[in-house]
């Protein structure tokens, strides 16, 4: 006899963790980075389309695209393998823990490529060289809450858990 609710389960883990570490995948590992606007979270400038730059910046996104790869094809047999667990319970906590993992383990190739490119800039003199000032003489006299917009709330969300308990011990009876 076919168990349902296994079946049903396996189904509703598998079409959480897949979709998602499929659409970061796609979106954060790109193809064609020369059409993106932002390379790793570093901003892609017309510097780097130049031939020279170019070259290297393809060996860089290439590199970490195919590490990328590695990975989701493994998270992705994980989670088929996920399927093969018999106990619900067991699962239910791995597959917890997959998911969690699987968020950050995708991002991996991400912020190596995105210190890389840093480096990058740096080496080839490319990015901003102009200093910015801030003006911080009013940062001080800046009060954008004030006690009665804290206070308040706080106190009527206290009254209605103290009612709340009081109406759960018996000594408030709310009809």
């Amino acid at each position: 006899m076919v168990n349902y609710m296994n079946i049903t389960l396996d189904i509703i883990m598998m079409i959480t963790i897949l979709p998602i570490i499929l659409i970061l995948y796609f979106y954060e590992y790109p193809r064609n980075w020369t059409k993106r606007k932002y390379i790793y979270g570093i901003c892609n400038r017309d510097e780097y389309k130049q031939d020279r730059l170019k070259n290297e910046i393809d060996k860089i996104s290439n590199k970490y695209n195919r590490q990328a790869k590695y990975i989701l094809i493994a998270l992705i047999i994980l989670t088929i393998i996920l399927v093969l667990i018999p106990y619900n319970m067991v699962k239910f906590m791995v597959f917890s823990y997959l998911a969690l993992i699987a968020f950050f383990v995708i991002y991996i190739p991400f912020v190596i490529a995105n210190k890389e490119l840093k480096n990058f800039k740096k080496i080839h003199n490319i990015g901003d060289t102009k200093l910015n000032y801030t003006d911080l003489t009013n940062v001080g006299q800046i009060h954008a809450l004030s006690i009665k917009k804290l206070l308040i709330p706080n106190i009527v969300g206290l009254a209605i858990i103290l009612i709340s308990l009081l109406c759960d011990l018996g000594f408030i009876h709310i009809p």
